[in-house]
């Protein structure tokens, strides 16, 4: 079976809930912080089974200043016709919030190029 005919296994309800109600989930043995980032993860294996992307990696660190050494998590990063994509699946609330704004800032001064955020209420062709 493909991953993209997986369906998200939701993470026990025991566990305790996020502030911004996102839901844990589970796709190819993967834990995802959301549903939402868990659906984009299918989308991308299967971009990359099409060979429309290459060398998708999950969870990617990039260090944005030091000696403090702040750090930004990307939730994807690809190559699609040959261009480096790092990417963020954020809800518009996320979006906005004072660390996200403060981290997107300093990677776009660090690698003079932006995240590419990716809102999962949205369609998103590439």
């Amino acid at each position: 079976m493909a991953s993209s005919e997986y369906k998200p296994k939701r993470i026990s309800k025991n566990k305790k809930i996020n502030k911004y109600n996102a839901v844990p989930c589970t796709v190819d043995n993967i834990r995802f912080h959301s549903t939402a980032e868990a659906k984009r993860y299918k989308f991308l294996k299967n971009q990359e089974r099409l060979n429309k992307i290459s060398n998708l990696q999950l969870q990617v660190p990039f260090v944005l200043s030091e000696p403090e050494t702040i750090k930004y998590i990307a939730d994807f990063t690809y190559y699609k016709d040959g261009i480096f994509i790092v990417e963020d699946v954020k809800s518009p609330l996320l979006a906005k919030t004072e660390v996200w704004k403060i981290k997107s800032k300093l990677f776009f001064n660090k690698n003079s190029f932006y995240i590419k955020v990716v809102h999962p209420y949205k369609v998103l062709i590439l």
